[in-house]
């Protein structure tokens, strides 16, 4: 198990790449599991498909679920690409949180810029 320190965005003036210039809160730390592949690319896909993780977090009491959930969405997702092209091959993030009982399942898919 790991620490996250989860950001809520709250202003949304810069593309992913430079997000960092945005405005952000700092809702907590939570700590989540080490994250395990559930889903490979197909052998014959295209280079753009990569795999799917899965990974769970325990909230710390008095944290809003809800209000969890998005500040996970917003700092596991995304891309760190500052590229002014396509095809650069920078990985993108998107991540789907749900509730599992106490706990919240992460499942972040990968896709990349080709």
């Amino acid at each position: 198990m790991f620490d996250v320190h989860l950001y809520t965005r709250k202003s949304f003036k810069y593309a992913d790449g430079w997000r960092h210039l945005d405005n952000d809160e700092y809702l907590g730390t939570i700590r989540v599991t080490p994250a395990v592949v559930i889903r490979e690319p197909a052998p014959n896909a295209d280079m753009s498909e990569g795999p799917t993780y899965v990974q769970y977090a325990r909230l710390p009491a008095g944290i809003d679920v809800a209000s969890a959930k998005q500040a996970i969405r917003d700092t596991m997702g995304g891309s760190n690409c500052r590229h002014e092209y396509d095809c650069c091959g920078c990985s993108s993030r998107s991540v789907r949180v749900t509730n599992v009982g106490r706990k919240l399942r992460i499942i972040t898919n990968v896709s990349f810029n080709y």
